[in-house]
């Protein structure tokens, strides 16, 4: 779902005002002071005025220290006056909530931490709270207290029209969650440990209003869990911590696509912003509009739970043209993007020509014709083989496969090939491999009408070459400059380009023993020694003039004369007895 844009309003911070008369000067006596209640103005982008009776109202009157100095009730809002002593004074005002004792509001600070855990009060009808400050000089005058709702509420309204034209989502209910179990009646309120949050309201019916003045409002204490940085898309809004703690709404839909239908259910959090803010103000009305793009559930995020969608279903239906041309098998109901798995069988005098119209991946309900011809004699195959039932290949070489169908004098021998990895070895329409990838892959080849199949495992590998080379070091004599000694140090090497790949070496090493034997002249005598060679873990012999490492063969040649040393040294032969090794992916040889 791409919930697109956000139409959304703040609630309005409960206000609150005074207003003193009398001149300062001249003041004959204490005069009452006239008590204006009304409520909150609420800005006209948000919805009306908050139709609730006030039935009753409490009036808490708190001097400059902070204690209560006059608590008395009303049953009706207009002409309260009261007389309280000259000096500095915070009226609190709460409505529609009885029973209220002054024992439980003697100070300031407890009546900010009082509140209720319902936001309905006597009559039904909502609490109201407001706070205002003035001073009483004695000359009476008027103190406006502006009362406010502990609630918000949020409607939802959803925008369908940038969906794709075969995708259909119902909304089916809307349900608040983690919402604030209580309210202060005074204080900024929000849900934390000593508030928990649990579930809000809900509606399953007018859940696709046309606008937000005909939704039906849903209702909620203030919950103000501020702004959390970091997130600058509409996707990416969801609390770092304490989840439990964020209102969000469900919204249960009933989808359907052409490839999937079920329950969808779509997460999310409103506040005073689409990104990053979670604030649901008391007072406020949230405009929460919801655009709908595209499929809907393309996004990957917590927002939407997919876990419940099923893939659709499709009936695929057959028949054969004509009638008495053959028989058809496979119908039935298939699940969106298969392949259909039809059969066409002749009857005798008519042969199978093709499908119409060629088969595809189920999409929609699907009716397919089976094509036949009069053919009078029809040898059908009972049988086919490959020459082959496994296939090890070098990597780049083609290798052509043969099918055998049986009996020899069958008429129909169409066949198909195909393979089930073609990274790893492709097949043409003639058998022909090509190896494409080290792996391993199945080649299958199956008659034209699909009955019969037969399939040949095949291994790709990477030809590597493994070989003998020889170094020779020469001792020289440091005054006359002849060579009066050598030594000849046999090795093994991998033939790869330098330097040397030597995770291939490692990777074939424990698997690369070469033996054979040396033979050559020193001194008149002639000599064949046994060799065995294995490859370094560490160096690819790459550099053999500086150190040669691995199993290795050394011969030392000395004598009186260069000219010696260097004929016994061009009669060294070197017969390495041939070798190969299929191992992991590589195909290892040596000769």
């Amino acid at each position: 779902m791409k919930i697109l844009r956000l139409i959304y309003y703040t609630g309005i911070i409960l206000t609150a005002y005074w207003q003193i008369s009398c001149s300062v000067d001249k003041i004959p006596e204490n005069k009452p002071v006239n008590i204006v209640i009304r409520k909150a103005d609420l800005p006209a982008s948000k919805s009306g005025i908050i139709s609730d009776h006030i039935n009753n109202l409490e009036i808490f009157l708190y001097n400059s220290e902070e204690n209560l100095e006059v608590h008395k009730s009303f049953t009706s809002i207009s002409g309260i006056e009261m007389k309280p002593p000259k000096g500095l004074f915070t009226l609190v005002a709460i409505a529609n909530v009885q029973g209220i004792s002054s024992s439980e509001f003697s100070t300031l600070s407890m009546a900010r931490e009082a509140g209720t855990s319902s936001s309905r009060g006597s009559g039904n009808s909502s609490v109201y709270t407001g706070e205002a400050i003035f001073f009483n000089n004695g000359g009476g005058g008027e103190v406006v207290v502006e009362l406010n709702t502990l609630t918000a509420k949020l409607t939802f309204v959803f925008d369908k029209s940038r969906l794709d034209s075969d995708i259909s989502i119902n909304i089916r209910s809307i349900e608040l969650m983690n919402v604030p179990l209580w309210c202060s009646y005074l204080s900024a309120n929000r849900a934390h440990t000593g508030n928990p949050a649990g579930k809000g309201e809900s509606i399953s019916s007018n859940t696709e209003p046309l606008s937000h003045d005909s939704a039906t409002p849903m209702l909620m204490f203030e919950n103000l869990n501020g702004t959390l940085p970091g997130s600058n898309e509409q996707s990416d809004k969801k609390p770092q911590s304490n989840e439990h703690l964020y209102t969000y709404a469900v919204i249960t839909t009933d989808y359907s696509s052409p490839s999937k239908q079920g329950e969808v259910k779509f997460i999310y959090y409103p506040g005073e912003n689409t990104t990053d803010n979670f604030n649901i103000p008391r007072g406020a009305h949230l405009r929460e509009t919801i655009y709908f793009e595209g499929s809907s559930i393309s996004e990957n995020s917590q927002r939407i739970d997919k876990s419940l969608l099923i893939s659709r279903r499709y009936t695929i239906t057959a028949s054969s043209d004509p009638l008495d041309g053959g028989v058809t098998a496979g119908e039935g109901v298939y699940e969106y993007g298969s392949d259909p798995q039809l059969m066409a069988v002749a009857n005798n005098g008519f042969r199978f020509v093709e499908w119409q119209p060629l088969f595809s991946p189920v999409t929609k309900n699907m009716h397919y014709t089976a094509k036949f011809e009069e053919y009078p004699i029809i040898i059908p195959p009972s049988k086919i083989s490959l020459d082959l039932d496994n296939l090890n290949i070098i990597l780049g070489n083609q290798f052509k496969l043969n099918e055998i169908i049986e009996p020899y004098n069958a008429t129909e021998k169409g066949v198909v090939w195909s393979s089930d990895n073609s990274l790893v070895a492709a097949v043409n329409q003639n058998g022909l491999v090509t190896a494409n990838g080290c792996g391993e892959t199945v080649i299958r080849v199956t008659t034209s009408d699909r009955l019969l199949s037969d399939e040949c495992r095949v291994r790709v590998y990477r030809k590597v070459e493994v070989y003998a080379d020889k170094h020779i070091n020469y001792i020289y004599d440091q005054v006359s400059g002849q060579i009066t000694d050598a030594s000849m140090v046999v090795y093994l090497r991998v033939l790869l380009p330098i330097p040397s790949d030597m995770s291939v070496v490692r990777a074939i090493l424990p698997f690369v023993t070469v033996s054979g034997k040396c033979k050559y002249n020193n001194n008149g005598f002639n000599h064949e020694e046994q060799i065995s060679l294995s490859l370094s873990f560490t160096n690819n012999n790459d550099t053999p003039w500086l150190f040669t490492e691995g199993e290795s063969q050394v011969i030392y040649f000395n004598s009186n004369n260069g000219e010696d040393i260097l004929q016994n040294l061009n009669s060294v032969e070197i017969l390495i007895n041939p070798g190969e090794v299929f191992t992991g992916n590589f195909y290892i040889y040596w000769n």
